[in-house]
């Protein structure tokens, strides 16, 4: 998180680090949320009279959804509730699915994964300049600068769709569509 703070109150002076490091969480959260870049698989069993699987998460990290897979295809009927999943359709005992459950960090957490930090850091960095330069009546406010970040931010943010879709663990078919000229 030094790093972060480092690199962003250059251009936010007089910023507290306690602002920065919220701005980054609340910048990673959402990058994580919108992305799916973050991903742990796992294999659950469901043994006879529960229908409900524990899903895997680290320390200092939130679920922000998941996916659920029997036999290769996604199994859609279950709620979730934190990292419990219930299961609503008929379900034999030993059956074992697999499951993919997509992270953010936690609003506590101290510090980011290796993933966000090591092959998002510039991205998360320029969300996190983003919102604060855009905190009105404040020496640091600048809308042109933060509109630069934003585009920054958008563009990695993007990058990061395309690469949990290609190279992570789930992988969802792109369909492309002829087009008449």
């Amino acid at each position: 998180m030094e790093r972060f703070i480092a690199s962003i109150l250059p251009e936010v002076p007089g910023c507290s680090n306690y602002a920065i490091k919220q701005a980054v969480l609340r910048t990673a959260f959402q990058f994580c949320s919108e992305s799916l870049i973050w991903q742990v698989a796992a294999e659950k069993e469901i043994t006879s009279g529960n229908a409900e699987l524990t899903l895997t998460t680290g320390t200092g990290a939130q679920i922000a959804n998941c996916y659920i897979f029997l036999n290769e295809k996604r199994y859609k009927s279950f709620t979730r509730s934190e990292a419990t999943v219930t299961l609503y359709d008929a379900v034999t005992a030993d059956t074992d699915f697999d499951t993919i459950s997509f992270l953010k960090p936690a609003e506590d957490a101290a510090d980011l994964p290796d993933i966000l930090f090591n092959d998002w850091y510039d991205g998360i960095e320029a969300g996190a300049k983003k919102k604060l330069q855009l905190q009105a009546n404040k020496p640091w406010f600048n809308e042109k600068l933060a509109a630069y970040n934003n585009s920054i931010y958008e563009n990695r943010l993007n990058e990061a769709r395309v690469a949990a879709r290609r190279t992570g663990i789930y992988t969802e078919f792109l369909i492309i569509r002829d087009t008449d000229f």
